[in-house]
């Protein structure tokens, strides 16, 4: 008995020891992944029905896990602060794609439609990129939404 006492105590000792480890000093801390939203642009005009060009950079120093894709109006004109982080704006579109194991990526693809149903107006566009461990970074863009042809930025 005395024995898985000593076990006990040794391996609860060992593990608050490793939870607990100091940070050394000039050792560089993992950050929140890098978004460099190439497509679309800040007030591009997008068409409603259509898909978008959409196109960017994620880079981060632990692994990549997943990225979000948010569109919601700004009929209001609100800004977004760390108070409003979450999206309490009703969307118009709302996707999330897993991106697990790579470190960078470059996103391309024409797989978001504004939907046909969507009032012209001026939208917020959000990114949010989250890595293996929790820190996340997002990117918001301002865009128009229109009926007539989108004046949107497209490199290939």
């Amino acid at each position: 008995m005395m024995i898985r006492i000593l076990i006990f105590a040794v391996s609860l000792l060992s593990f608050l020891n490793v939870k607990a480890a100091p940070v050394v000093e000039g050792e560089k801390q993992a950050s929140a992944p890098k978004i460099t939203l190439i497509a679309p642009g800040e007030n591009d005009v997008l068409q409603i029905g259509k898909a978008i060009h959409f196109d960017m950079d994620l880079d981060d120093e632990i692994l990549l896990q997943s990225y979000r894709v948010e569109i919601h109006d700004n009929f209001d004109g609100h800004s977004h602060t760390q108070a409003n982080e979450g999206s309490p704006f009703p969307s118009i579109f709302d996707k999330t794609w897993e991106l697990q194991g790579v470190k960078k990526r470059n996103i391309h693809h024409h797989g978001i439609v504004i939907p046909a149903d969507a009032k012209e107006g001026i939208y917020h566009l959000r990114i949010w990129c989250t890595n293996a461990n929790g820190e996340q970074s997002t990117v918001i863009r301002t865009v128009h939404l229109s009926k007539g042809p989108g004046t949107q930025y497209h490199h290939h």
